[in-house]
């Protein structure tokens, strides 16, 4: 393979960077030469236009992000076109599976997910959470619902990091269609006909006529394919038809509903749902009257013993202490790992889960796998399985009995294998 010289230049400085390591391992590593692959990923937006409002640290956004953070660096905020971003819902840019889920000081409700190459994504200022930490997500799954938790302005802020135990964010700006410079980004996840919207937050939708057709294409009506509700539950669902009038009303079954939103050619509704004891899948009739004739639709409904996402009122905010090895201690072939949890870190029993992972930095243009994962533990020491020689990085993550974990974003310490 054929590297310039600029790329030759950006090896050899992340190498010294590596061998001449620091004491602590807080690795805000800088930009690689070549750009993270995100082919299989899309924004974690449904189909459309999006704008975004502020993007990475030195970019070309007319606002950015400060560079002082990892979380934020790389971090890209979304609005809609028109409308506010209260109640849209946030989609997986690719599978995955719930790693955390809390809130923190100033992120507000966050939901981190671990994909299968190692890569974390992140999103924060969430006004309602829907997955449960450990739920295995697919592609296009709704993860929560957009606010202002944290935040005075509903947005989405949406970074990604090369791993879980790493201080470090990726590039995202190459992530599907995105233009900085004029703000705007086109999102190829689904669309607004194809979401599963599971237990919706009884948010006016008034973003949702700006999406268009939505790849519906001259669709009459706009509405989900279907609506998940814990059994014995409530939501309220949006419904857009595109129609208007000043006599248009919605019958949902014996009840009419007035319109909570007009535009130019859209009127928007908020269906209130109550679903059934038992579980299962029943369709709802919506009769639209006031645009000359009666128009028709079904709606359907899912309901689950799934239960609402409880424990987000808070987080464990008590960081375990490294206790050995010493940092960037050199050991053979494998680690004895061991750290010093504190009764005050949150209700008992704690348990720890250890993530380690290899220093690769030269080849670091996408994710990091992880090396080694304890699992979920009440031992405070791990040791590592035999690992082949170079510098790896650890990070303990605490679980306490109530189910919540603490923050992510401690620094990581390093050991060396020979």
């Amino acid at each position: 393979m054929i590297i310039s010289l600029y790329q030759r230049a950006a090896l050899a400085l992340t190498l010294a960077l590596a061998v001449n390591a620091p004491a602590t391992a807080d690795l805000r590593l800088p930009a690689p030469a070549l750009q993270p692959d995100w082919s299989g990923w899309r924004l974690p937006l449904p189909a459309g236009e999006w704008r975004i409002t502020r993007g990475p640290c030195d970019s070309d956004s007319p606002y950015d992000h400060a560079c002082d953070y990892y979380e934020n660096s790389c971090a890209l905020d979304y609005v809609p076109l028109a409308g506010r971003m209260d109640g849209v819902p946030v989609l997986a840019p690719a599978p995955g599976e719930v790693f955390f889920v809390g809130t923190r000081e100033n992120t507000g409700h966050m939901v981190l997910l671990k994909h299968p190459d190692g890569r974390i994504s992140g999103y924060m200022h969430l006004e309602k959470v829907v997955v449960g930490r450990e739920t295995q997500v697919k592609q296009g799954a709704v993860i929560g619902y957009a606010g202002r938790s944290g935040t005075t302005e509903a947005h989405l802020h949406f970074w990604v990091q090369a791993n879980a135990v790493q201080r470090s964010c990726l590039d995202i700006t190459t992530l599907e269609e995105q233009d900085l410079a004029k703000g705007l980004a086109r999102s190829t996840n689904l669309a607004w006909p194809q979401l599963d919207l599971i237990d919706p937050p009884p948010a006016v939708p008034d973003w949702l006529p700006a999406l268009g057709a939505d790849g519906s294409g001259a669709a009459v009506w706009r509405l989900p394919a279907r609506v998940t509700v814990p059994a014995g539950g409530a939501a309220t669902v949006p419904v857009a038809v595109r129609a208007t009038g000043a006599a248009l009303t919605l019958r949902v079954g014996d009840l009419r509903v007035t319109p909570v939103a007009q535009t130019t050619d859209s009127t928007t509704f908020l269906v209130p749902l109550q679903a059934s004891a038992g579980v299962g899948l029943r369709t709802i009739g919506l009769v639209l009257y006031g645009s000359g004739q009666a128009i028709s639709v079904r709606l359907v409904v899912a309901t689950t013993t799934r239960q609402p996402v409880a424990g987000l009122a808070g987080t464990v905010l008590i960081n375990p202490v490294f206790v050995s090895p010493a940092n960037y201690a050199v050991r053979t072939g494998k680690a004895s790992l061991c750290w010093a949890g504190s009764p005050e870190a949150g209700p008992a029993p704690l348990r720890y889960r250890v993530m380690v992972v290899r220093d690769l930095r030269p080849a670091a243009t996408s994710a990091l796998p992880t090396t080694a994962d304890s699992g979920w533990i009440a031992d405070t020491c791990y040791t590592t399985p035999d690992l082949a020689p170079g510098t790896y990085f650890w990070k303990v993550f605490v679980l306490d009995g109530a189910g919540l974990m603490n923050r992510t974003n401690q620094r990581p310490l390093a050991f060396v294998i020979r």
